[in-house]
């Protein structure tokens, strides 16, 4: 079926700008939605024959192997944590934060131990990092960084880490006050100024956000882990992004890149990918950016974080529209308006139909070539 879809696209292309060429732009328009309407249908009949997802908006359900670990059996305990954690990345509202925080020092392994340490349940965890009921985590935490009380030791500074770490999902500002703390009680860790870089990042603060991630940076080569380091290069990449110098972040992305495809960590590489695609395409160099942003698809796919996904194939939808290339933006489109349907969020699925729906009412050719 691809291979006569394929044909049948380039037919289509070749009518276009023959028609085009020949001053009949009204049939051209006209054959241009003929063609994005068949796209979407083949797309529809392709994607129903498959074989049926499970749901991706149900709730998280742990394995059996993450049931309670007994005290002392550190296996067991570390197998309920990386349970929690991996049930988590593809169920929270922020999948993205949620990697972040592992590229960051381990952060949000860290704090699922500490929850679980605390005598919280699994399902307790979940509700509060998976849904969105973080009040009673939050709570847990506070208290137990209060307990810690002001030494200056790593013990205590990791409790307000914690808490940073947990507030981050939902309150970038609060995180950075917290991690300041941690970073007062404990100003030799580099976890710490890796975590305190993430937040301020995610807050907007670019200076505090920098400052933090050289000092990360700066630190001896034995305390810092690559997926620290991989993490503030990313974060100066952001920064070098937002003030214009192209050439500087991209360097800082790649490099960045190359550290997490060693780690083997595809979210970190995903958003890498993605950052080097918006890049691009501030060049002007759309096709560069549309190869860039299929590999962060291929990716995410293979993670399988249904959001994720969702939100990868309307960017590449846009990014096909905005290159002219209607077809192609109609087939993303399509894709990402029934993985947001699965996800049960209705509103972004409507979205994707406005935009179809305005693709067809006014197509878009590129120019051709004088």
């Amino acid at each position: 079926m691809n291979g006569w879809l394929e044909l049948a696209r380039q037919w289509a292309a070749e009518q276009v700008d023959r028609l085009a060429a020949s001053g009949n732009a009204a049939v051209a328009d006209g054959l241009i939605a003929v063609g994005l309407v068949l796209c979407l249908l083949v797309a529809l009949l392709v994607r129903s024959r498959a074989p049926a997802p499970e749901p991706l908006g149900a709730p998280a359900v742990l394995p059996e192997s993450a049931a309670p670990a007994e005290a002392g059996d550190d296996g067991a305990a570390r197998a309920a944590v990386t349970a929690v954690v991996e049930t988590l990345a593809a169920a929270h509202e922020h999948p993205a934060r949620a990697a972040r925080l592992e590229d960051h020092g381990g952060h949000l392994t860290r704090m699922v131990q500490t929850l679980l340490g605390l005598g919280a349940s699994e399902e307790a965890v979940l509700a509060a990092l998976g849904h969105g009921d973080t009040g009673p985590a939050l709570s847990l935490l506070a208290a137990n960084a209060r307990a810690r009380g002001e030494a200056r030791d790593p013990a205590a500074a990791a409790a307000f880490c914690d808490l940073a770490a947990l507030a981050l999902l939902d309150d970038p500002a609060a995180a950075v006050a917290a991690v300041r703390h941690a970073a007062v009680l404990a100003p030799d860790r580099p976890e710490i100024w890796s975590l305190w870089a993430l937040a301020a990042a995610e807050a907007g603060d670019l200076a505090d956000a920098r400052s933090a991630a050289e000092t990360v940076l700066t630190s001896g080569a034995g305390d810092v882990d690559q997926g620290m380091r991989a993490g503030a290069l990313g974060i100066l990449g952001e920064i070098y992004l937002a003030e214009g110098n192209l050439d500087r972040a991209e360097e800082y992305f790649r490099i960045a890149l190359a550290y997490q495809a060693g780690l083997a960590r595809p979210g970190g590489m995903v958003r890498h990918y993605r950052k080097l695609c918006q890049l691009h395409e501030r060049r002007g160099d759309l096709a560069g950016a549309a190869d860039l942003l299929s590999r962060a698809l291929v990716l995410e796919t293979q993670v399988g974080r249904g959001g994720g996904v969702a939100e990868l194939e309307k960017e590449a939808g846009d990014l096909a529209r905005r290159s002219g290339r209607l077809p192609d933006a109609c087939r993303h489109w399509a894709r990402a308006r029934l993985l947001f349907q699965e996800l049960g969020q209705q509103d972004r699925a409507a979205g994707i139909d406005g935009l179809i729906a305005a693709a067809i009412r006014r197509p878009t050719r590129q120019p051709r070539p004088p």
